[in-house]
């Protein structure tokens, strides 16, 4: 079959991702409906190529190498944020920022949502790794009902928030081949506050985070997920294991936050790879503790069997 015109082919990623690294996906979509979405799908399968949806590429590493398949960025209809007051909930598209999500919600007056304003990544990502701040604010706490897409049926359904088994950075979502569409939070019960206080509070947090973490634009947030059951969080492990400041070709472990890494300025994955894999060894053999990965291997992570996957974040 001929490429849709809605498909580019040797389309770079770099860009898509937060740490601006990555190679050329063989072919690329942005589809802004549910009608484009299904068309890329058909696409996909009528190849039988792998097809990967990406979204806002806060915690992917994308290998120089590209990818041969098809990555699919939602865009229009999926970005679009939508307020059922009476109901008492908001529905946002799997390919909205969650960071434009907790500036609408501020914008009304809602407090208790503030994490949202401050982390970045998509709707899609963030529900599929339940995203939160890790002072207990989270997804899961606000989420009530996604849409998904079964890629191999083409079905749309619902998944009430009981069937997602949220849990810390990960959800069941994670274990499935279905894509989010959409998802509906229920609205905080604080609705008294001014605007202007509840963007104070984002501001607030969001220089909270700042003074600890690095200030290169080019960085995709935590590298590990903080350990189960440990004393400190994984930056802590990871700063005491020599790591700070550690680099491999123009990568580097940033000197604020040990549990980040920053693209000083063409740094490949490899050299990515081998910070994150030094760190881990260093922290296991000094602590004897396994660090878990938050960061995604793009798409080694996704296993040559997986036919349709949805990147986080």
């Amino acid at each position: 079959m001929t490429v849709p015109s809605c498909i580019l082919e040797h389309h770079p990623l770099s860009a898509y991702a937060a740490i601006g690294i990555g190679g050329r996906a063989r072919y690329f979509a942005a589809p802004a409906s549910i009608q484009h979405v299904r068309q890329v799908m058909s696409f996909a399968r009528d190849r039988r190529l792998p097809l990967y949806v990406l979204g806002r590429g806060s915690n992917v590493l994308i290998a120089d190498t590209g990818i041969q398949g098809v990555v699919a960025a939602l865009s229009g209809a999926f970005r679009e944020i939508a307020f059922q007051e009476s109901a008492g909930t908001v529905t946002a598209g799997a390919g909205a920022p969650l960071i434009k999500l907790g500036a609408a919600l501020a914008r009304k007056g809602y407090a208790g949502c503030a994490y949202m304003g401050v982390i970045p990544g998509s709707i899609g990502g963030a529900v599929r790794m339940n995203a939160g701040t890790g002072q207990g604010q989270e997804i899961a706490c606000h989420l009530l009902r996604a849409r998904v897409l079964d890629p191999v049926s083409l079905e749309e359904r619902w998944l009430e928030q009981g069937d997602l088994q949220f849990a810390y950075r990960t959800s069941s979502l994670c274990r499935t081949q279905a894509i989010v569409l959409e998802a509906v939070f229920r609205l905080p019960e604080q609705r008294d506050a001014e605007p202007c206080q509840v963007f104070a509070d984002i501001r607030a947090l969001f220089a909270r985070r700042r003074a600890t973490q690095p200030k290169c634009r080019f960085t995709f947030g935590s590298t590990f997920k903080n350990p189960a059951g440990a004393e400190y969080a994984a930056g802590w492990y990871l700063e005491h294991a020599g790591m700070k400041g550690m680099r491999s070709g123009g990568a580097m472990v940033s000197r604020e936050h040990a549990n980040w890494i920053i693209n000083t300025g063409g740094a490949g994955s490899d050299d990515v790879k081998k910070l994150i894999e030094t760190g881990r060894r260093r922290v296991y053999e000094q602590f004897g503790i396994m660090l878990e990965r938050e960061v995604v291997y793009f798409p080694e992570d996704m296993g040559p069997s997986d036919l349709f996957r949805q990147m986080p974040h």
